[in-house]
């Protein structure tokens, strides 16, 4: 089992390298292969979305919205959309700050 771990890690890395978006992606401390392949497979080139905010809130990387009595305030970030791509882009953050 860990030798088909370590070919599933080479090979990720691999294509990683030569797709172009995947190594602009991984130029982004705390982003490694794994990550730059779980995003080029759920966003692809950026095209569906019309600006940063939608991409975002297709990960479910947006603040929750409650507005009342004409004010508007954010809340926590939802826990709508993507939760492995959420996921692995938090424990990659985390680990750059540590």
């Amino acid at each position: 089992m860990h030798r088909q771990v370590r070919w599933d890690e080479e090979r990720l890395k691999h294509v990683a390298k030569e797709d172009a978006r995947g190594h602009l992606l991984r130029t982004i401390p705390g982003i490694g292969a794994v990550t730059a392949s779980a995003i080029i497979a759920r966003i692809g080139d950026g095209h569906p979305f019309r600006n940063g905010r939608e991409g975002a809130a297709c990960l479910g990387l947006t603040p929750a919205s409650k507005s009342g009595r004409g004010k508007e305030t954010l809340g926590p970030i939802t826990k709508m959309g993507d939760q492995y791509l959420r996921q692995s882009l938090v424990v990659g953050m985390i680990s750059l700050v540590r």
